[in-house]
């Protein structure tokens, strides 16, 4: 059984996280985006899941330590 790759990306809304985003997803690894943004973020996973990639989409403010709880 082969197992994927999964990369966490914080910030993954925009800038250098959503980058990080779609070369991740590009390279073969699932990755779960984390934003408060759910639209930009939404965006940028369906980008690189269009692009034959795997991403999803996380809204969470990791700054909060009740949510990242949840």
């Amino acid at each position: 059984m082969i197992e994927k790759r999964v990369a966490i990306v914080t910030g993954g809304s925009r800038g250098i996280g959503a980058a990080i985003v779609q070369q991740l997803a590009a390279d073969g690894l699932h990755v779960v985006a984390i934003a408060r943004n759910l639209e930009n973020l939404k965006e940028i996973t369906d980008q690189a899941n269009a692009a034959g990639g795997s991403a999803e989409a996380v809204v969470c403010d990791i700054a909060d330590s009740a949510a990242l709880a949840k």
